[in-house]
């Protein structure tokens, strides 16, 4: 299942084939697209954090507040201006996302 550069593999090992597909369907159910667009900020957002010279423990508090946040509902609902102030508010980096 892949939803931009997330991929999720699931392996029954050969045992059973339509246990797979069902497992797949589920995640694809759960990890809607909202999950590549926020890979995609994601990215955006580490480089501009590393750039940012901090130490790396303050950087992996900040990516870990905005995956926690309500991030994937303003994804979903395509609110970018919250987006864009959730992220400038939880890391201190300025991002200007636009619409999809």
């Amino acid at each position: 299942m892949e939803r931009g550069d997330l991929t999720i593999a699931v392996s029954t090992d050969g045992r059973s084939p339509a246990l797979a597909k069902k497992i797949r369907k589920e995640l694809e159910a759960l990890y809607g697209p909202e999950y590549a667009i926020l890979l995609e900020i994601l990215g955006e957002l580490r480089r501009n954090v590393i750039a940012g010279g901090r130490p790396s423990d303050e950087n992996r508090v900040c990516f870990e507040a905005v995956i926690s946040s309500e991030i994937l509902d303003h994804i979903r609902a395509k609110r970018w201006k919250h987006v864009n102030e959730l992220i400038l508010r939880l890391t201190g980096v300025k991002m200007e996302v636009e619409p999809r």
